[in-house]
This record gives C-alpha cells, structure tokens and sequence, in this order.
C-alpha cells in the first residue's frame, strides 16, 4: 500500500468516526428530549423589599402564572415538570405576604405551585438558568422556609444575613451557650438527616428551619397530618437533671425560634434524645412535664406554659367573626362537624386536655352551648341561601377551623352507573348443550371440577370456557355435538366477555333468541348515594275493603295502584384506590293476574354486595323462574269419556325455565368528563 492510499483510508475512517459520533450524540438527544424536568426544591427567601419564591428546576420548562381572588392567589405552572421533592406542609407562617404555599403535579407533565396571599401584592417572575424566582412585594424580615434538595449556598449566604443573628462555626454545638447545672453532663450533637429526605444545612444559621405550626395546642383539634419525620433537622442530644427553662431556652436557639416562657414552669428533665427531629423531640419533653406550647399564626411566636394556664389565656382572647363558603358540602350539615372544633373552657384552673384528645363541650348545639363544667365561648351557624357558615372563634383557632372546612369541603366523586336487563331461555340452552354458572372460568371450582365433553372423558379447557365479565361469572359451552355450529354460537368459543357493552355471549343467545333484553337503565349518582332504575309500568286496580262485622251497607271501592316491572337499586362507593363497592338490590315483579283481593304477581329478587374496578362489569344471577304447563290433546269426544277417556289421550308436561341476569357496570367520572346515555350497542 502506497502512502498516499495509507492516508486517504486514514482519512475515510476517521471520516467514519465523526459521522458516527454524531449519531449517536443525536440518538442520545434524542431520547432524552422530551423528558419532563424534576422540580428539586423551593424555597421562600428575603429579598430586597420582597420575598423570593425560589423554584428549582434541573432544564428548560416552560411558566406561565396568572392570579385569583377569594382568597388572594399566584398561580405558577411549569409545563415540563415534574415534582421530584417530597410533600411538605407549609407552616402557616407569613412571609413578606405570602401565607400559604401549596404545590402538586397538577397534569402529568405540569407543576402548579400555589401561593396563597394576605393581599392583593406585585409580583414578578424571572427565569434563571437552574432556577424560576417570583419575587412578591412585600417584607423582607422573616426567617428562611425550605424543601427538597440543599438550597444553593449563594441563596443560603442571603437568606442567613438578612435574618439571621451570629451563630456557632460549623461544627460547633449549637447549644454551647446554653446554661446548665454545675453537677449535670450534657451532650449536644445535631445529627443529618436520614438518607432519601431533604438534606438539612449543617450549620446553626441555615439549620434553623422557619416557623412552622409543630407544638401541641391545648385545645382539642383532629389528629394532626403525618408528615415526614425528617421535616426538621435531627438532633442528639442528653440532659440529667437539667432544669427544664434551660432545655427550652437550648432549643429556641437550636431552631432560631422564639420561645417565651411561662413564669410557672419549672422541674428538671433527665433523657436522651438520639437522632429525632427537635421538633417531635422538644414536643415530647414538654408532654413529660405536663407541659404544652401554643403558636401565635401572626407572628410564629410559641409560647410554653401548663394546658390550665394556656387554656385560661385562650379564655380572655377577643372572639372574631368569619364568614366561610361551602361548595361541595351542605352548610349545615358541616356547621355540625365545625362546632366540635370549638374553643371549650372547663372552669378556672381546669387543666385542658392534651392535643388529640376528644373535645370537650360544643356537644351538638350548632352555636355554641357545652355541658356544666365546660363551656363553648365560639359559635357556629349556617346560612342555607348562600351555603356558607358564619364562625365566631379566637383568631388562633378560626385559622386553623377554616384550613379543617377547606380540607373537608371536597367535590364528591360521581359514578356514573349502566346496567342491563337480560332474561335467558334456561331450557333452550340446556338444549343446545351449553351450561353457564357463577365463578371464575380459571377459578378454583373450575379448575377443580373439571367439566367433560359429549365423550365423558375429555375436559373442557382453553377456548371452551370462558369468562363473563370478569371474575363475576363464567361460560361452559359444548355445542358442537347436540346443536349445529353457526356463525353466532361460534362467538361462544373464542370471544372473551368483559366490559359494558353487549357481551358475544348474550349476542349469541339472542341471535338464536334464547335471551331478551328486557332493560337497559343508566343514570349518574354522587358517592354513597343509592340510584334506583326502573322499567316497567304501573297497574291501577280497584280494591273493595272487607265489610266490618255489623256494618250492613258496603264500603266504596279504592283505586289502588302497583307497580310492576323490573326494579334496580344501585349504592356506590368510591374508594382510595378507585374502586367501586356497590350495593345492589334487584327485582322482578310480573303480573299473574287481579283478583278482588288485589293483583297476583309473581316476584323475583337479589340483594348483593361486589367490589368492581372503574368500568367492570358485575353479574348478578341466581334469580331462576320454573314454568310448568300441562297441555292435553287426544281423540275428540272419545278423550273425555269417564273411565276410559285417558285411553284416548294424553297429557304433555311442559317446564320452562328463565333466568334473570343483571349486568352493572360503574364508571367513576371525572372532573370535565361528559357522561354519555347507553347506546345498546356492542
């Protein structure tokens, strides 16, 4: 090989190389374009005259924001996106404005993250290269909130300067400076966080977490959320004999909380605190020295003193007045729930009970009342015209009463119900061979009684059984011998039955009509709701009334009325993981005929409970009804001759039998979804 070829193949492959480097570079592009962003932390930070809104986000998505009123909200969305931090309450904590934030994927590719205002504010949003900042006006003095991932250091620096006071150098005890008795040994080391939760900062300054809503109050609420035990940072810490204002005082400056201190509170603590969370920690000291702590939601101030003397402040606190609206729930029906969240003050020097338990006083009076002993300062009424309920409560308490009826004002799901009606000719299916019963085709029954063919020693397996509507029914079919095979009975053997639609089974039945639809009902009902579905008609009559005993003139007749047909009663519900648990109840009432006492019919019913999925079907069967006629044909004149007249005739027997199956198939709608009348057809 010449120099000159040497080279020139050279060339050719290193042509090649490139060509195929940038291939694949494209192909790798490629798979990742289109891939949603992941949103990795937010963060509420002072600003200059405002607080930043710090979103984080790893690549390019797209933001759009917009307002609403009542009450006051910015609206962010970050198409894109998609939430890679965990779900963390806010703290109720005002911050330059902003009261509430709230965040969740509100489509599969979209994050809306919600922030709640105390006023109407100006507000900015900009666009940075990892991150989408909304500046809202407002003050700048407030301590740091946080989730998700480490905030940047830059962002940290700023936020600890404009709030927080000087601090011990990293790695240093942030309780150094906390008193303690001469004879006890005490021992402060503030532990990371657990892996897989959002990583605390080490140092005191960033560590300290903003204000949050964390210590009991002594007034009895629901249970609080559960939320993440590693919300807060962890803490390690032991005490003996340490006088309990020294260990509060050491953990106000752990936190960079405000802790004011009850002029009664004394004692002395011994423990060991190993990796918690100092907020569940300094809880359950408080709790062991029969301690609890309220939380001022204006200012995040916690104040710790004994429940009677907590409670006896609640006492002396003015009462306000608040108008909520109620738009899913009925006014007065949620007046009742809310008046078991009232403020109850149990005499002078009554100690109140711990938080979580049950309330005392409000009973049922929807405004106010209570019982001898204890007594409901607030009040609650509803207005039906406008659904809404008027609450006077303290302002600590009407916060927390308004965030329970936002939480238990939800939209009810509704299910959408459609059912079908079907008679079936039991006798001719047993003529042409074919036998159906309730279980699973690959259920346990079948499995173990196996069903054998016209030769008795082959089983009927594979495309010979199969399911109807899922588990709720099955299908044996041997038709093939005793009845000739056609296009419909075909459908029979290898058409799987499921959904709402006319099943391939009952199609069959109905061409070679040995089944009648008789009804094909659908309404749409609100959860735990009962929907009732009727096809039939109503029959008038004429009952005349017995003649009491010595009465010689007669009673008028009534017009009385009944209605027959076939009757369905539906009552869904909803549950966490979107199934339907339906109680239903059917029935089949026919007319046999009318009598002076009345008419005679005759009455087939079921009442059943089954757990479906979103748009399966349940079939409810078992409702068999035997006709026995008796028909007598010979030699006229002859047949009817006494004695020997059965010699000339004879008497057929016939039986008839019908089953009624119910096909019901609920579909849980959704917001926006438009609920379509059955067509009937497959």
């Amino acid at each position: 090989m010449t120099r000159r070829s040497w080279r020139a193949a050279r060339a050719a492959a290193v042509l090649i190389l490139l060509v195929t480097g940038v291939r694949v570079a494209r192909a790798a592009a490629a798979s990742h374009e289109g891939a949603p962003t992941a949103v990795t932390s937010l963060s509420v930070v002072p600003g200059a005259g405002a607080a930043n809104v710090v979103i984080s986000v790893a690549g390019d998505v797209e933001v759009t924001d917009f307002t609403l009123e009542n009450p006051r909200r910015i609206v962010i969305d970050l198409r894109g996106a998609t939430l890679g931090m965990p779900a963390r309450l806010y703290d109720k904590v005002a911050r330059g404005g902003i009261t509430d934030i709230k965040y969740a994927m509100f489509k599969p590719d979209v994050v809306r993250i919600v922030l709640i205002l105390d006023e109407s504010r100006e507000y900015t949003v900009v666009r940075g290269e990892k991150d989408v900042t909304v500046a809202v006006t407002g003050s700048d003095v407030f301590a740091l909130w946080h989730v998700g991932a480490k905030l940047p250091a830059t962002k940290a620096t700023d936020a600890a300067a404009a709030v927080a006071p000087a601090q011990p150098a990293k790695g240093a005890s942030a309780f150094a400076q906390a008193p303690a008795k001469a004879a006890s040994a005490t021992t402060f080391v503030q532990s990371p966080p657990p892996t897989g939760t959002p990583s605390a900062p080490a140092d005191a300054t960033s560590a300290a977490p903003a204000a949050r809503n964390i210590l009991s109050k002594p007034v009895a609420k629901p249970a609080p959320r559960l939320e993440s035990p590693a919300e807060e940072p962890h803490i390690t810490v032991s005490y003996q004999e340490t006088n309990i204002r020294d260990v509060i005082t050491a953990f106000a400056k752990f936190s960079n909380r405000t802790i004011i201190i009850g002029k009664q509170v004394d004692g002395f603590f011994t423990g060991d605190i190993i990796d918690k969370p100092w907020d569940v920690a300094l809880r359950q000291i408080l709790q062991s020295q029969g301690l609890a702590a309220l939380e001022d939601s204006s200012n995040g101030i916690i104040t710790v003193d004994s429940y009677a003397n907590l409670a006896d402040r609640e006492k002396v606190e003015p009462l306000v007045t608040k108008v909520i609206q109620v738009n899913y729930a009925k006014a007065d029906a949620m007046a009742k729930t809310v008046t078991s969240l009232l403020t109850a003050g149990c005499g002078s020097g009554g100690a109140a009970p711990p938080a979580g338990a049950p309330p005392q006083g409000g009973g049922a009076s929807v405004s106010g009342g209570g019982t001898a002993a204890c007594s409901t300062r607030g009040a609650v009424t509803s207005e039906e015209k406008t659904n809404t309920i008027i609450v006077t409560e303290t302002a600590q308490r009407l916060a927390d009463i308004e965030s329970y009826v936002h939480d238990l004002d939800v939209r009810t799901p509704q299910v959408s119900i459609k059912a079908k009606i079907i008679g079936v000719d039991r006798t001719g299916t047993e003529q042409l061979g074919l036998s159906y019963d309730f279980g699973s085709a690959n259920g346990f029954s079948n499995s173990l009684v196996q069903r054998y063919g016209p030769d008795g020693t082959t089983p009927i397996v594979g495309d010979y059984r199969v399911n109807l509507a899922g588990d709720a029914f099955a299908a044996v079919a041997d038709a093939s011998r005793p009845y000739k095979t056609t296009a419909s009975t075909t459908l029979i053997y290898n058409m799987v039955l499921g959904g709402f639609n006319l099943t391939s089974f009952i199609d069959a039945l109905s061409q070679e009509q040995l089944s009648d639809v008789q009804a094909e009902p659908s309404t749409t009902t609100v959860d735990n709701k009962e929907a009732r579905l009727f096809a039939g008609s109503t029959l008038s009559f004429l009952l005349t009334p017995p003649v009491p005993a010595g009465q010689i003139t007669s009673v008028a007749p009534q017009i009385s009325s009944k209605q027959i047909g076939i009757e369905l009663r539906v009552t869904p519900h909803v549950t966490a993981n979107r199934q339907v648990l339906l109680d239903v109840y059917a029935k089949q009432e026919t007319l046999l005929g009318v009598t002076a006492a009345g008419p005679s019919t005759n009455l087939r019913e079921s009442t059943n409970q089954v757990l479906v999925g979103d748009g399966e079907s349940a079939v409810i069967g078992g409702l068999t009804q035997t006709q026995v006629s008796k028909n007598r044909v010979g030699i006229p004149l002859l047949m009817n001759l006494p004695g020997i007249g059965r010699f000339f005739s004879s008497v057929d027997t016939v039986e008839r039998k019908q089953d009624l199956l119910i096909l019901i198939t609920p579909h849980i709608v959704d917001d926006g979804e438009v609920v379509r009348p059955a067509t009937g057809k497959p």
